[in-house]
């Protein structure tokens, strides 16, 4: 469910970045709630700041190519 195209990031370094959040909300929440199910729970959470991630992205490549600072 984390790779779906329809909610998951486009960008190579988003997609980086959205499997890092999931993976990191998972062991936070199985680890420090008595949650079991905290896949599901942190693709949830990771749907939310998808968008999110692909704008951070572009916008970071183009200033970057843009060379404004």
């Amino acid at each position: 469910m984390a790779t779906d195209p329809v909610s998951s990031p486009v960008t190579n370094a988003g997609k980086w970045l959205y499997g890092i959040i999931i993976g990191v909300i998972t062991i936070l929440i199985r680890n420090f709630t008595g949650y079991v199910e905290g896949v599901m729970f942190a693709i949830l959470l990771g749907n939310i700041v998808a968008p999110i991630l692909d704008e951070v992205v572009v916008s970071f490549k183009l200033r970057g190519l843009t060379g404004e600072g």
